[in-house]
């Protein structure tokens, strides 16, 4: 249960770090600014499960997608997903629109 706490509680202010930090960036275009939090999330997100012990879960997550392929199709569709939200919380704070974003 703490671990779950924990996890919410640094999303959150992970969170608010990005939407800042994004709009510190303006001399950049939102594209190359999601290209670069593309390139880097692989490896952020593989030290996390390295450094918590989970990576074991990934492992079982690419057994059951070749037991069951169907399963790569769920997986590209929700990469997909977080892509565009990643976009979204990268392109309000550069146009303004932090609010109507974070309400949504």
């Amino acid at each position: 249960m703490h671990k779950g706490i924990i996890a919410s509680v640094a999303a959150s202010a992970l969170f608010a770090t990005m939407y800042y930090y994004t709009s510190l960036l303006t001399p950049l275009t939102g594209e190359e600014i999601f290209g670069w939090r593309m390139s880097l999330t692989l490896p952020c997100v593989t030290l996390f499960l390295i450094t918590t012990g989970d990576w074991r879960l990934a492992a079982g997550l690419l057994r059951r997608i070749r037991a069951t392929p169907v399963l790569l199709i769920g997986c590209m569709a929700t990469a997909a997903l977080m892509g565009v939200q990643l976009w979204l919380f990268l392109w309000a704070p550069l146009h303004g629109r932090s609010l109507e974003v974070s309400m949504g």
